[in-house]
């Protein structure tokens, strides 16, 4: 099996849990897929993986699927492939959320990408992700050469400045609660329900 074969199949157990959750939340109902779209490549690098459409506002959605959180990171990528000078998606994409998945641990965490590549590139003054060290993946082994920095999870949900939320998808309380999804700065996440 390819790593992108591999990778596909992880990225798909993933999103099956998340719309499994998602499912419960009547302003989940009206997903549109990037994939589906004759410009599903320009697509999927731009605004992500799922457009939420709502009465209120279109949100977009990108998805990050890992098996496990043993270390305890977020792989925030900086280089799609660093020898061909393409940059990554903290650099090139414009989604409006980012939903980091953690299968074994059945973790979901929706993150307010503007905000966390603003803090990200140092757009606070607070260091960023640039004390860091980037670093290749190697979970994978694949023709391109790609590379990001390791972010403490802690250091991400912990901060203020970032718009998040953390779900364990396990916990049935957890699901019941997709419609009435709520951000730690009191922000509204993109299809949330008054609380």
């Amino acid at each position: 099996m390819t790593a992108f074969e591999q990778t596909s199949r992880i990225e798909a157990q993933g999103l099956a849990h998340i719309l499994e959750w998602m499912k419960n939340n009547p302003k989940c109902q009206d997903l549109r897929f990037t994939s589906d779209s004759p410009y599903a490549h320009l697509l999927q690098h731009t605004v992500g993986d799922i457009l939420v459409r709502n009465q209120s506002a279109d949100t977009s959605l990108d998805l990050k699927v890992e098996v496990d959180a043993r270390y305890g990171n977020f792989f925030l990528e900086t280089w799609s492939n660093r020898s061909r000078f393409t940059l990554g998606w903290m650099y090139t994409a414009s989604y409006d959320w980012l939903a980091y998945y953690f299968l074994q641990e059945r973790k979901l965490y929706l993150l307010d990408f503007l905000k966390l590549r603003r803090w990200a590139f140092n757009y606070n003054g607070d260091g960023g992700f640039y004390e860091y060290p980037e670093r290749e993946q190697r979970k994978y082994h694949q023709l391109n050469d790609t590379w990001g920095r390791c972010v403490p999870i802690v250091h991400v949900m912990g901060n203020p400045v970032i718009p998040s939320k953390a779900y364990d998808l396990a916990d049935t309380a957890s699901v019941a609660e997709g419609s009435r999804i709520e951000c730690y700065t009191q922000q509204k996440l993109p299809f949330a329900d008054a609380p």
